[in-house]
């Protein structure tokens, strides 16, 4: 017997990593007005290339096609660059290239004015030429503009770098604002389950995503699949096997993505609602796309054969066990929603003993290594500022971070290194920046254990115990 269920999830989801992230980006045009956009943040797929261009083409007022793109080339790009991480490319580094090309723009129009004898708020530019808005001067190709202001001394440079809201007023009492902005989004998914083999087939999905102004639409809507690509394979599929430290399952012939057979219809509905801090209204994303989509499916589980899988992936063997543990091998299921939460859980209500999880490599935030982490502590050291340290003593349960990790931060709020997840992250800076004011260590315990975090239906769990103490 087959069953028919819908689910759905919401989520919000923070634009960037938080707290200081700054971006510069470099724009350059020669004489025949041709533009290349220096940054440091990789177009890792995402097509954040494409929106860069489109933010400066709009800002200068030149076609799509005159703009080239160098980003992540080390030897040409900025220094000052958070990274591809945190959905943070387009709202970050996008008003980098904005403000970048708003100086270069004020560069062309002083030189137009020349050119064409008017007043500069009477210049426009757009599709390479600079016009007179009230049609008495004549137009003037902006290859010409672009010679003109060069004079000779070769192509026209300008730069713009754009600072994120960061942790500034979160030092004392935890209450200021950790990230600029933020993304919204709602997913819902029809399913179809087998009740004879526990195969889960997804029938069509809608996904309504609040990624502020749309730059591009068809690379927006490429996001929001691939990341319900993703999703589907967490809910599904995509599981690691160890068997005594042995990876049982090594290669993709027996570790499962999703294909494109696997991916159902999707109904995209784009909610913009403009951010004003934003480039043009624009936000992220990247990452929010995954987020809801896995809690969709097993929702939608639930409302079809009124089972909870409270561990991923839901192959049809846990989805088999769960039917027949609550309908006694296969019998009667009925439709639309189960009883209540408490009933469905299984062992009578008791959730899933946690362990520690084995880190076999420690990666600092911000990828960082520890001798980066050090390096940059003596650096600061050296410059007078006052450091602290918080290392982690002791972890329970889920813990992102190993014991042993380490967060270094300087009395201007800069911080390298992971002690834990964001939500932990930004009361342990706080409390450095206290141990820096008063030179008083401190040992600080955070987070809820596993059981805790499954029984409320928090996305993470772990109990971290961090000390912190001023670097003298």
């Amino acid at each position: 017997m087959k069953k028919r269920g819908v689910g759905m999830a919401v989520m919000w989801y923070p634009v960037g990593p938080g707290g200081d992230n700054p971006s510069t980006a470099r724009v350059q045009m020669d004489g025949s007005a041709r533009m290349t956009i220096y940054v440091s943040s990789p177009d890792v797929g995402q097509g954040s290339s494409t929106a860069l261009a489109q933010i400066a083409a709009d800002t200068v007022g030149i076609p799509l096609e005159w703009i080239d793109v160098v980003a992540g080339d080390s030897d040409y790009a900025p220094e000052m660059d958070f990274g591809s991480v945190g959905s943070r490319v387009t709202y970050v580094q996008g008003n980098a290239v904005r403000l970048a090309a708003v100086e270069l723009q004020k560069v062309l129009v002083a030189a137009a004015r020349k050119l064409m004898g008017i007043a500069e708020d009477r210049i426009e530019i757009e599709l390479g030429v600079a016009w007179d808005r009230k049609g008495q001067a004549g137009p003037v190709d902006l290859s010409v503009v672009a010679e003109h202001a060069m004079g000779g001394k070769g192509p026209l440079r300008a730069e713009g770098t754009f600072q994120p809201v960061g942790m500034k007023d979160n030092r004392r009492d935890g209450q200021g604002i950790v990230y600029p902005t933020f993304v919204y989004a709602t997913q819902m998914v029809e399913v179809e389950v087998d009740t004879e083999t526990g195969e889960v087939t997804l029938e069509r999905m809608v996904a309504a995503h609040d990624s502020g102004k749309i730059i591009n639409p068809m690379l927006v809507e490429g996001q929001i699949a691939g990341g319900i690509a993703q999703g589907i394979g967490m809910a599904l599929s995509e599981e690691v096997l160890l068997r005594d430290g042995k990876t049982l399952n090594p290669s993709l012939s027996d570790y499962f993505l999703p294909t494109s057979m696997d991916v159902p219809d999707i109904q995209f509905v784009h909610v913009e609602a403009e951010e004003e801090t934003g480039p043009y209204g624009a936000k992220c994303v990247g990452e929010p796309a995954l987020v809801p989509t896995a809690p969709a499916i097993l929702n939608a589980i639930y409302d079809a054969v009124g089972v909870r899988i409270t561990s991923l992936p839901a192959t049809p063997e846990k989805v088999l066990e769960a039917i027949h543990e609550k309908y006694g091998g296969g019998g009667a299921i009925p439709w639309g929603r189960g009883p209540e939460r408490a009933a469905m859980l299984p062992n009578g209500g008791s959730p899933p003993k946690s362990e520690t999880r084995h880190f076999p490599e420690r990666v600092m935030h911000g990828y960082s290594t520890e001798s980066e982490l050090l390096q940059r502590l003596e650096a600061w050291r050296a410059e007078g500022r006052g450091v602290a340290l918080a290392t982690v003593v002791k972890t329970w349960g889920s813990s992102p971070r190993p014991e042993g990790s380490h967060l270094a931060v300087e009395e201007g709020g800069a911080f390298v290194g992971s002690v834990s997840g964001g939500c932990v992250e930004g009361a342990v800076i706080s409390e450095a920046l206290d141990a820096i004011a008063d030179g008083k260590p401190r040992l600080l315990e955070f987070g809820v254990s596993d059981e805790q975090a499954w029984e409320v239906g928090l996305a993470c769990g772990g109990r971290v115990q961090v000390f912190v103490e001023r670097v003298e």
